[in-house]
């Protein structure tokens, strides 16, 4: 599992990027992965996740929870 923190989000598109460390790239994260979250993603929100990738070669977040920026 990667922790990472919300570097962007559109929220109008529900979709943001996840910047983290240990990956070589950020991650993308769409709002449908977010379902059990009280309130929208903020960026600075730490993300806990793994990676995932899809049928058209691209990765993005899946399997994670969140915990609140500071």
């Amino acid at each position: 599992m990667h922790k990472g923190q919300l570097k962007s989000w559109e929220d109008d598109k529900g979709f943001g990027f996840i910047q983290c460390n240990d990956l070589k790239q950020d991650t993308f994260i769409h709002i449908s992965t977010l379902k059990a979250m009280s309130r929208k993603p903020k960026v600075g929100d730490f993300i806990y996740f793994e990676v995932e990738t899809q049928v058209n070669g691209k990765s993005r977040a899946c399997l994670l929870y969140t915990s609140p920026s500071p």
